[in-house]
């Protein structure tokens, strides 16, 4: 068991779990709903835990999950097929727009990356897949005018985004040797040297350009979906794109040609 499973449980049974109160009625929770139409359970977290986004079937625990220790501990009925979000309680603090903005692009996060370690990617297309998702809702967030009707603010919803992101890919490197700058900027996904930094992750990385994602692609539905079906869906959507930018350079066949004769 992982040290941080180990730490959640240990959080539970101690009883520094508790719920959110009116996060449903909350700009946050709208604006997520409309970004990710799915069942959506918020808990809040002791401080010494790091905010997470997870699937309610999320294993911490032989025969343990997620959603049962949530209604065996506090007491929160957690419907099947729904996203788990744990953070502390001044993150449920709905203030200003901006500040919900950015709150809404942690737990974002936070979900893809939950989407993008739970199997359904390979190794290979992992840091591609997150990549894509993310450009996808960085630009219909900047470029739709409905979702910015609904209060939803562009640079704090991206800035939100880039710290977890930022969180990952740095931290997935042991000896992280990059600048990490890029994840204090708005427009990271646009920039050169994030390439770069998850070059140094990942040298096959092949995503393809911020412009060329799809910007309505996360927009699968309108009604509310399991997670799992989310996941599912942007699996499938996710792929095409990847597949887009790994398909092969047709072979010329004077080159073949050529080939053949310095063989013989």
């Amino acid at each position: 068991m992982s040290t941080h499973k180990t730490q959640i449980i240990d959080s539970f049974l101690a009883g520094e779990f508790k719920p959110a109160k009116n996060f449903e009625n909350s700009h946050a929770a709208r604006a997520l709903h409309t970004l990710l139409p799915v069942q959506t359970v918020a808990i809040v977290s002791p401080d010494s835990l790091p905010m997470s986004a997870l699937s309610d079937r999320y294993e911490l625990d032989e025969a343990l999950s997620l959603g049962d220790i949530i209604y065996e501990e506090v007491g929160v009925d957690v419907p099947m097929g729904s996203l788990v979000v744990m953070q502390r309680e001044s993150l449920y603090q709905d203030n200003e727009a901006g500040d919900s903005s950015y709150r809404v692009g942690l737990i974002i996060g936070e979900a893809l990356i939950h989407t993008i370690t739970s199997g359904i990617f390979t190794i290979e297309t992992e840091n591609e897949a997150l990549y894509i998702m993310a450009a996808s809702y960085a630009r219909n967030v900047t470029e739709s005018l409905l979702l910015q009707d609904m209060g939803i603010c562009p640079k704090s919803f991206k800035l939100g985004l880039a710290k977890v992101l930022g969180e990952f890919w740095v931290g997935s490197s042991q000896a992280f040797v990059g600048d990490a700058s890029v994840f204090l900027r708005d427009d990271f996904l646009e920039c050169r040297e994030l390439r770069k930094v998850i070059g140094l992750i990942d040298p096959s990385f092949s995503a393809p350009a911020y412009s060329d994602v799809p910007r309505k692609m996360t927009m699968v539905s309108d009604a509310l979906r399991s997670f799992e079906t989310w996941m599912t869906i942007m699996r499938s959507v996710v792929m095409e794109e990847i597949k887009k930018t790994k398909t092969v350079t047709p072979v010329n066949m004077k080159d073949l040609d050529f080939l053949s004769g310095a063989i013989r």
